[in-house]
């Protein structure tokens, strides 16, 4: 039977150490690429992520937290590292694919596999100094390398316990909900419009982070993309127009990190789900005459459409633009001396995240006014028009 137990180690030796070598992939040289190498050969669906993170500011002992935000309900931290080297951040991330496209191209049909975008949080502390960034990547390729600039603030820091050897530590501390502005309806004479977020879409919403003993000084972390659990319509009919309201819920969670001799506290506040849409009467700036521009389309009363049809995008829109600001909210996580406040505006934005459902517009004719009924992509104005699928929609009948 030893015969047997050579053979199995020779094939092991063979698949794990001589075919990765052959085609240079060292373990020596890079251990996270001979690992992710090795998963492949299993089939699972992973790939590697290189991070390259510039700071502009000196810093002493300077300690690097990535965490996984991709669900949002779960973060996780997933590289932890001490030192200037740790600015070079390289760690396995999943390639989960989501569907497959077809584009028509001058070579003929082509196939392209859309992967699960990922959302991570970058932290970077050194002795007296602080800060977070959002990153989010799709890992089209198998190793996708990012390059995120961190400008590091002034963040007190206080003495290590001569007993921790740890390099961080997470705790949650809790949930809070908010009532945030996203979107307008408005219609016209003889019509009925509803705003409608499907099952699992998801708007883009601020996210903030927060640096401890810094006079509750909440900053913009970037835009997160929170889902909703509810199939919703928010309607406006006869020349009346809504604000829609999601209701959203934050967690919040903090984030210590330890050099040598110091410790520094962080805050990082993220949208996590919407529980619910509500609304609000707007004033309605729709004129008696569409736009001159090459977007505005039309209805006519001739063409069957049975009195309905949907405004919608055809692909994933983001002109990067803020869109609605809900003032003077106020949130609070956690209990007793742990508690920690929020107090501020949130903004709402004009972009969609690539992976789930974006709302759209769902439009009734109730009688026809004229012939046609004009609509179009309204951008701050219904003299602005836009071709993006992200903003409010203007009607006119002439």
């Amino acid at each position: 039977m030893r015969w047997k137990a050579l053979l199995i180690f020779g094939i092991v030796f063979l698949v794990l150490v001589i075919v990765p070598e052959s085609q240079g992939v060292s373990a020596r040289d890079s251990p996270q690429l001979y690992s992710l190498y090795i998963d492949w050969l299993q089939g699972k669906p992973v790939g590697l992520l290189n991070v390259n993170i510039k700071i502009q500011e000196s810093l002493e002992d300077p300690v690097v937290l990535i965490v996984d935000y991709t669900d949002k309900a779960r973060p996780r931290v997933v590289y932890s590292r001490k030192g200037y080297e740790a600015l070079e951040a390289s760690l396995k991330i999943p390639r989960i694919p989501v569907k497959v496209v077809r584009d028509v191209t001058k070579e003929g049909i082509q196939e392209k596999t859309l992967f699960k975008p990922r959302t991570y949080v970058v932290i970077v502390s050194g002795k007296n100094k602080w800060d977070a960034r959002i990153l989010r990547i799709t890992p089209e390729r198998p190793v996708t390398r990012a390059t995120i600039r961190m400008s590091l603030s002034p963040a007190p820091s206080f003495p290590k316990p001569k007993y921790s050897s740890a390099v961080y530590e997470h705790e949650y501390l809790g949930e809070d909900d908010a009532y945030v502005n996203v979107a307008k309806v408005y219609s016209v004479q003889g019509i009925r419009v509803a705003w409608h977020m499907p099952l699992y879409g998801t708007v883009g919403i601020d996210s903030f982070k927060k640096s401890w003993m810094t006079n509750d000084r909440w900053v913009k972390l970037g835009v997160e993309y929170p889902i909703s659990y509810v199939d919703r319509q928010i309607t406006a009919e006869d020349g009346g127009a809504k604000t829609v309201k999601a209701h959203v819920y934050y967690r919040c969670d903090k984030y210590t990190t330890c050099g040598n001799i110091w410790c520094n506290e962080g805050y990082i506040m993220t949208p996590v789900r919407i529980n619910g849409f509500y609304s609000s009467s707007a004033s309605n700036p729709l004129g008696g005459a569409h736009p001159s521009s090459a977007y505005v389309e039309y209805v006519r009363e001739e063409d069957e459409y049975d009195n309905y049809f949907q405004v919608a995008a055809d692909n994933y829109a983001n002109d990067g633009g803020r869109y609605l600001t809900t003032p003077s909210i106020s949130l609070t996580f956690g209990a007793g001396p742990v508690s920690i406040s929020f107090s501020g505006s949130i903004d709402s934005y004009r972009s969609s995240d690539s992976e789930h459902p974006r709302p759209y517009f769902d439009v009734w004719i109730k009688t026809w006014k004229n012939h046609r009924l004009y609509y179009w992509w309204m951008k701050e104005s219904p003299a602005r028009v836009s071709n993006k699928a992200t903003y409010e929609v203007g009607f006119s009948w002439s």
